[in-house]
């Protein structure tokens, strides 16, 4: 909805009304998702004007000034919002859950070791900052066998495929444009998902010398990482909903969620993704850690949980 007719709304306002405020991100665009730097300064300059110019900001500061109740879907931004004295309430993101696709997938378990499919859904910021790293573990997977990889893209903005082959390992890139129904095609057939969070400057800042130039970090393994300051658990949620087993940085909130199979999901080097995506490429690996994702994670359980949560704040206003 517009700013500017939330606030005519807020300005009639009676007494006895509450004002509820879903996802209050803290997100401003300051440039594209893309690789091109030239198109990323361009876009810089645009955004800068534009966010100079706009009274978005202003817009949204009144918006959460009126709020009741800002209902928020991480806790670092639930934290944020209430040390400033406004109500909050944490809940979890709730993904749609299709029965139809879990149907499929308990009918056409991909058995075959030749063949592997990976998802990626999201912004393609994300997806830009991992990619390379990604393709070079990917060619650095053991088998004896030919074996074929399709990652695919699901976002956005469309990008032209690619296909790599190295020894006996071809990749072929595909994206497609987000919609609930490439979404559904996807998952059905997705045998791993991968949720990068990690900007690709957390590599450059973990260099030991610029570690000693940049911070007062004494030691050699101390991590310097870099991801959105919204950054939630939402995009894992949509493969561990269905059992599918998947590999992202760890962040708060896919630490609160997947606290106990954390080892199972998690990665923070090349190397912890090598090892865990080489595991991966066996059928019997997946089943078992697909199986420990849903012992881990209800989707039924956690919808309650979290609808609960926040009728019990709107209750107490």
């Amino acid at each position: 909805m517009d700013p500017k007719i939330i606030q005519i709304f807020l300005k009639k306002k009676r007494k006895r009304t509450k004002y509820i405020l879903f996802k209050p991100h803290r997100e401003i665009p300051i440039s594209c998702s893309g690789k091109n730097l030239f198109k990323r300064i361009i876009s810089y300059i645009i955004f800068f004007i534009k966010n100079k110019l706009s009274k978005e900001y202003q817009n949204n500061k009144y918006n959460l000034e009126k709020a009741d109740l800002l209902v928020c879907d991480t806790p670092r931004i639930s934290r944020f919002y209430s040390t400033k004295g406004y109500n909050t309430v944490y809940c979890s993101l709730i993904d749609d859950f299709d029965e139809s696709i879990i149907r499929y997938r308990n009918k056409n378990q991909n058995r075959n070791k030749n063949d592997i499919n990976i998802l990626y859904t999201g912004n393609l910021s994300h997806y830009n900052s991992n990619i390379s790293q990604l393709i070079e573990v990917l060619f650095e997977i053991k088998t004896n066998n030919k074996l074929n990889i399709n990652l695919e893209c699901l976002s956005g903005k469309l990008e032209n495929s690619n296909c790599f082959k190295r020894n006996n390992i071809n990749l072929n890139i595909n994206f497609h444009k987000y919609s609930k129904d490439n979404l559904k095609k996807l998952l059905r057939k997705c045998d791993i998902g991968w949720v990068p969070n990690n900007y690709s400057i957390s590599k450059i800042l973990n260099n030991d010398f610029l570690k000693v130039l940049l911070t007062t970090i004494t030691q050699k393994f101390d991590i310097i990482r870099c991801e959105k300051f919204s950054a939630n658990a939402g995009r894992a949620i949509i493969f561990a909903q269905y059992g599918i087993p998947f590999l992202t940085n760890p962040n708060e909130e896919s630490s609160i969620i997947f606290g106990p199979i954390t080892d199972l999901i998690f990665y923070e080097s090349k190397q912890q993704l090598k090892v865990k995506l080489q595991q991966l490429i066996s059928f019997k690996n997946r089943n078992f850690i697909s199986e420990k994702i849903l012992d881990n994670y209800n989707y039924q359980k956690h919808s309650f949980e979290q609808v609960k949560k926040l009728f019990d704040a709107i209750n107490n206003l």
